[in-house]
């Protein structure tokens, strides 16, 4: 069990960056996408972090260079641990290696964008044997003043933290696939601190491992459409600050330990059933009219992950 404060989050971010955004001359079914997801998004009314400036890069081939001046090429993930090739020697970077690095990058517009690791760490997960989850703090040069911006912002003057993820999601509300995580493992999106995407991570549901033999990827997606009220999955949210849920599943991940309400359960896509909406005096959304009410056997297999509320 995990009780969450489900609500807003990002300023912001509209539709995602279309492709027909791209540059003519981008090579894309190589690339990935450096993304900031959260804030009024995914644990809120979007989806993503918004069109602040370094949310959003082409990735792939980038080339850059590391604090001791040593040329590095491209950023991959392994999990959620941030890696790069040094061009003298092939050396595969990671972790301390990238601390100051800087990274030429190139916005979905094709305008030029540098980047900058400035802290990582990484520790155990708390949940899975083996797994370990990486935490970058990151910024993006400003083109005007020269100066360096956080790219996640700041939490109470500090810079808000990222667990890189591969993959992105769609910036879309109220049409089919709004909210979805699209199948583009070859771009990363960066999850902000304190959001939907980071917070389900944080939660267990690390999708680069798994639990009792099955790949976690589609629970992390679950409670992130859990964490927003996401019932018609089509990334339109239900739910507003401060409204508290208890979030669980049948992997031992998370356990329900609360004698609340039941209201959803959910996949990937979006709620199976719902007996309430968790928002005090809610009403059932015109596009969730057709969804069963829960009863009180869970459909494990079909259903991920369970929410109730007080």
């Amino acid at each position: 069990m995990y009780a969450l404060a489900a609500g807003a989050g990002c300023e912001p971010g509209g539709s995602e960056p279309a492709r027909a955004g791209d540059p003519p001359s981008l090579v894309r079914p190589a690339g990935f996408e450096i993304i900031v997801t959260n804030g009024s998004s995914i644990n809120g009314p979007l989806v993503n972090g918004g069109a602040r400036a370094g949310t959003e890069v082409y990735g792939l081939g980038v080339t850059g260079s590391t604090a001791d001046g040593s040329a590095v090429l491209g950023i991959r993930l392994q999990g959620s641990d941030l890696t790069s090739v040094r061009v003298s020697d092939g050396a595969v970077l990671s972790g301390a290696s990238l601390v100051g690095a800087v990274f030429a990058t190139q916005a979905p517009g094709g305008a030029p964008i540098d980047l900058r690791i400035d802290t990582v760490s990484a520790s155990p997960s708390r949940y899975h044997a083996g797994s370990a989850v990486s935490r970058y703090t990151l910024s993006y040069r400003q083109g005007v003043s020269g100066l360096w911006r956080p790219v996640c912002g700041e939490v109470m003057g500090v810079p808000a933290a990222v667990i890189p993820l591969a993959s992105r999601w769609s910036y879309d509300e109220g049409t089919a696939g709004g909210g979805a995580k699209l199948a583009e493992p070859d771009w990363i999106t960066f999850a902000c601190a304190g959001h939907a995407l980071h917070k389900c991570a944080e939660l267990g549901y690390e999708p680069w491992t798994t639990a009792g033999g099955a790949p976690l990827g589609d629970h992390h997606q679950a409670c992130v459409r859990a964490y927003r009220a996401d019932y018609c999955g089509d990334g339109s949210p239900h739910t507003t600050s401060g409204q508290l849920i208890n979030l669980f599943d049948d992997l031992g991940v998370q356990t329900d330990t609360e004698t609340w309400l039941l209201e959803s359960e959910w996949d990937a896509d979006g709620a199976r059933c719902l007996s309430r909406p968790r928002m005090t005096g809610g009403v059932v959304p015109d596009c969730a009219a057709g969804l069963p009410v829960c009863h009180g056997t869970i459909g494990w297999g079909d259903t991920l992950v369970v929410t109730e509320a007080p």
